[in-house]
């Protein structure tokens, strides 16, 4: 996970589990120091390129909005996710302070990491509202948030978003159960998420 301050951690990421994510359908790349990564407000062209997240495995990443840097990315974590995830611009950009190594997943590869890793999918989830929960802080610590702003972004995700995701992460039908029906017993393993 992308650090926003310094000193920040997460109990929920595992890198370990990032990277074997990462390995089943990613691509290994080298990237040169000062390289832009991938820039702010940049979408993705379907005839052209694809959105693509990334673990950085060795080296340091600048987050930088505005010409100014507003985090930074250590080996080990994750950056990029959402323009995959939401199909939206970049947020920012990511800049290469060292020379890096990274493993770069698009969202078809994105897709088939979470067919046969399906448990990723909650720890990304876990990721992306401590982020979200981070900026809501940052924000209203500075005033920069309204009293309705703040009620809008309390929401853990716009359930345009969640729609659009939950969507994307099965194609199978709705399955209901009888009341008082046993869905899952205790210790069995998780096929869907």
């Amino acid at each position: 996970m992308a650090q926003q301050e310094p000193g920040s951690t997460d109990a929920a990421y595992d890198p370990a589990v990032a990277l074997k994510f990462f390995k089943s359908a990613g691509k290994p790349a080298t990237i040169g120091e000062g390289e832009t990564i991938f820039g702010e407000k940049e979408r993705a062209s379907p005839l052209v390129r694809r959105q693509k997240m990334y673990l950085l495995v060795k080296g340091d990443v600048a987050l930088v909005s505005n010409k100014k840097t507003i985090g930074r990315v250590r080996a080990g974590e994750i950056f990029g996710e959402m323009a995959v995830i939401s199909d939206a611009p970049r947020s920012a950009a990511a800049v290469a302070k060292t020379e890096c190594r990274v493993i770069a997943l698009d969202d078809k590869e994105f897709e088939a990491a979470l067919g046969k890793h399906p448990e990723f999918a909650v720890m990304l989830m876990s990721v992306m509202i401590l982020r979200l929960r981070n900026t809501i802080a940052q924000l209203k610590s500075r005033d920069a948030l309204s009293e309705d702003a703040q009620l809008k972004e309390a929401r853990a995700f716009d359930p345009e978003v969640l729609s659009h995701l939950v969507e994307g992460l099965a194609d199978d039908p709705p399955i209901f159960y009888q009341e008082g029906a046993k869905i899952v017993t205790e210790g069995q393993k998780g096929l869907r998420m």
